[in-house]
């Protein structure tokens, strides 16, 4: 288990597409979540993982997308750095949204 990157081999193109390296970015970042003490894990942790991804170039922004929503929904919206989640285009679409998943989660839909 690695704790950089590189693992990841984001710099070189992949014949199987980019689904590989997504899917390696995402777990690569969930074990850092894992790694990371509880106590320690929250809106900074969150920024500078997603950071790290998003600067590795190639396709960042995908990675960053998929890392971002695989940690958002194990830490939850309180462990989100504030200043992000208050840039959010859509920002009361998307919290509708959840709020209405959840809820169905919660029950029989009607």
């Amino acid at each position: 288990s690695s704790t950089t990157l590189a693992v990841a081999e984001l710099e070189f193109p992949d014949a199987a597409g980019h689904a590989p390296k997504t899917v390696r970015v995402a777990l690569w970042a969930y074990r850092q979540l894992l790694k990371t003490p509880k106590a320690k894990r929250g809106p900074e942790l969150f920024r500078a993982l997603i950071e790290e991804v998003a600067l590795c170039g190639r396709n960042a922004t995908e990675h960053a997308a998929i890392a971002g929503a695989v940690l958002g929904a194990a830490l939850g919206l309180s462990s989100l750095p504030p200043a992000w989640v208050a840039g959010l285009p859509n920002r009361e679409w998307l919290e509708a949204e959840a709020c209405d998943y959840l809820a169905a989660l919660s029950g029989p839909p009607q």
